[in-house]
């Protein structure tokens, strides 16, 4: 059994490095089928990289191309590192997640249809708490961006000049899923209020610095020179710097007031092998390379379902504290991470906590094809190109003397995964 094993494996590592060859291949193909301007791409396995891509254009009209480093706004996957800040503070006893938020904010936050219940942290987190993202958020949010920073009182209170009647649901906090972006600025104005920081300076403390990662949630902390341009139908529509840009006056901003300013939501720049070194910490519980960010059992209640989605009819998900659950993704796969969307950019972060292998991938522009079930037509070709190619080594453990498909792909090089151009 043992000589069969080692001679198994090493058809695998001949099998491993012709699949990589293919991947590549076929990756090029997904670039040319969906026109995608630029991809990063990046595959994770027993806490190492073991496939990285990076290809096309960060900045079209300066052919500046993407490389490892390139950092891309990355949208929603954002949320997870805002629930990552929480879940730290509620480890270290400063916050309950399921407290009041008022006894935080300082002042009272209620659904103005349902007064008596209270608003928590948790149902922020798992965007159950009966706020809504109303029409007033845009406006709200294009104030926060800038050097006149309104407090998040504004979005959230009747008396506020961007609170509309629709930024709260018809419904009882707790009781209705609807995913929404105000709730994770709010987030992050809590972990302002409770640490006196800014949020930005906090994820840079608490989080990037001791994981080694050159991410920010302040554009003005990054080389501008390295971020890719978000695209759409071939049209600049975020991060167009061409290298300049004149920094945000933050000097009067007191953190707490509205954590907005810096994205909590969506706002944070990454590269793939950056974000890698957080996903790694999630897959490992709380750890990567020795430095720890969060508890085993933190980690353990951020990845655990608690309610399953239907604002927006992803019915094959289910909530976590600031992660999904996805079987819809990848066919016969139950993976937990978060997927991104805006300006042009897609995104997405998943990874699977019982084989721990993860993938990365951000696409700053293309045409993705249809949406069903939650994804693209291009989210899900990618991803599955990814895991038929790279199962073999996934799946080695579990599957090598009992998955005939497996043996077939150890034996047969030239084995290919057959889809549409």
């Amino acid at each position: 059994m043992k000589k069969l094993l080692i001679i198994l494996l090493l058809f695998l590592n001949h099998s491993f490095s012709q699949s990589l060859f293919e991947l590549d291949s076929a990756i090029e193909k997904i670039i040319k089928k969906y026109k995608l301007i630029g991809l990063s791409i990046c595959v994770i396995l027993d806490n190492n990289i073991i496939f990285e891509k990076y290809s096309g254009f960060a900045d079209i009209k300066n052919k500046r191309l993407i490389n490892d480093s390139t950092c891309f706004r990355i949208a929603s996957i954002s949320k997870t590192v805002t629930g990552t800040a929480i879940m730290q503070l509620y480890e270290k006893g400063l916050i309950n997640l399921d407290d009041d938020i008022s006894n935080y904010l300082g002042y009272k936050v209620r659904n103005p249809k349902y007064p008596e219940d209270i608003i928590t942290i948790r149902q922020l987190a798992n965007h159950i708490s009966s706020l809504n993202d109303g029409l007033g958020y845009g406006e709200f949010l294009n104030f926060a961006y800038s050097s006149n920073i309104p407090d998040i009182k504004d979005l959230l209170t009747p008396q506020g000049k961007f609170y509309t009647k629709d930024i709260w649901g018809n419904y009882k906090p707790g009781t209705k899923y609807s995913y929404c972006n105000a709730g994770y600025a709010l987030l992050g104005t809590i972990v302002e209020k409770v640490t006196k920081m800014r949020f930005d300076l906090y994820c840079k403390k608490n989080i990037f610095d001791k994981l080694g990662m050159k991410s920010s949630f302040n554009v003005d902390d990054m080389n501008l020179n390295n971020i890719a341009v978000l695209y759409r139908d071939s049209i600049p529509q975020f991060d167009n710097y061409e290298g300049h840009k004149v920094p945000r006056d933050l000097s009067n901003y007191l953190p707490g007031t509205n954590a907005a300013a810096f994205a909590p939501q969506g706002g944070l720049r990454t590269s793939a092998k950056d974000l890698s070194k957080f996903l790694r910490a999630h897959i490992n519980k709380g750890v990567f390379n020795n430095h720890r960010i969060l508890s085993d059992s933190s980690c353990v209640l951020m990845h655990s379902s608690v309610f399953p989605l239907r604002g927006l009819g992803f019915l094959s998900k289910k909530s976590t504290i600031s992660f999904h659950f996805t079987e819809s993704l990848l066919k016969d796969n139950v993976l937990i991470g978060h997927a991104g969307g805006a300006y042009g950019l897609l995104s997405g972060m998943y990874f699977d906590k019982n084989r721990k292998y993860g993938i990365i991938f951000f696409a700053n522009g293309g045409k993705y094809g249809n949406y069903s079930s939650g994804y693209t037509d291009f989210e899900k070709e990618l991803v599955s190109i990814i895991y038929f190619y790279l199962r073999p080594l996934i799946d080695v453990k579990n599957y090598i003397f009992t998955d005939i498909e497996i043996l077939k792909v150890i034996t047969d090089s030239s084995i290919s995964l057959k889809y549409k151009n």
